[in-house]
């Protein structure tokens, strides 16, 4: 992979400015100092995410999503130029390792799939400014096809803490504004507690594959919907490796 520079970074993250199609009209400054940059604070469903933008209906990525350099590039282009980043927290869950069946254990932590998933959320963290919050994984409707345990991952506690950190940085005024990637209503609540602490709420939304509930939209400040291709072509004119070239 083609190393990612600082000019790079600063490439994606102002083409978000120009890609945006807002929904709301904002005033932008002129701003000479970091620190007189509105705060944001980022937070990212990532399963959700993750499934709703780069995976296809025949499960297919868009984008090679386990690689933490091309997603950090991916949520800075939302970031206006006017902005800065407090943190950036990312909810998942590991992968499940094994799983026990009508008696018979199946080992999983062999395949490709978990060692990928594993790999990415061990490194996704010493990424500047990202934080990672895990939740767990439970499996529901197990079966064996070929010998080969097919079942369906459902991920538990990842609103409660996504939620819970909102609210703490919205009581105690941490940020100016907070940039949210969901398209779950589940978060609705939380997003309420940040408004009625005076935090300004962002939501991204990429429309080309999928837009935002209205009950999202009726409780955000700013929508920030930009084009996953659009994206996608910004980071492919940066050298960085992708996975299928078109969207």
């Amino acid at each position: 992979m083609t190393p990612i520079t600082d000019s790079s970074s600063r490439d994606i993250q102002a083409g978000g400015d120009e890609l945006a199609e807002r929904h709301n009209t904002q005033h932008r400054p002129q701003l000479s100092f970091l620190s007189s940059r509105l705060k944001v604070a980022c937070f990212i469903d990532w399963e959700n995410v993750r499934k709703q933008l780069f995976t296809s209906q025949k499960g297919k990525p868009f984008l090679d999503y386990n690689n933490p350099s091309l997603l950090n590039l991916f949520v800075r282009s939302f970031l206006d130029l006017e902005e800065r980043f407090y943190r950036i927290f990312l909810y998942t869950s590991r992968p499940i390792a094994s799983i026990t069946h009508q008696g018979q254990k199946f080992d999983l932590s062999s395949s490709q799939a978990y060692k990928k998933a594993t790999i990415f959320i061990d490194t996704i963290g010493h990424e500047e400014l990202f934080a990672v919050r895990l939740g767990k994984l439970k499996v529901r409707d197990v079966h064996i096809e070929d010998g080969v345990p097919k079942f369906r991952p459902i991920q538990k506690q990842v609103d409660m803490l996504m939620g819970l950190d909102i609210a703490h940085l919205s009581y105690l005024k941490l940020v100016d504004r907070i940039l949210v990637f969901s398209y779950d209503n589940d978060i609705v609540p939380a997003l309420k507690t940040a408004r009625v602490n005076g935090i300004q709420v962002a939501i991204a939304e990429c429309p080309d594959r999928g837009r935002i509930s209205d009950d999202l939209r009726r409780h955000t400040d700013f929508v920030r919907s930009i084009k996953l291709s659009a994206i996608m072509d910004k980071i492919k004119n940066n050298l960085v490796t992708m996975i299928d070239g078109s969207c």
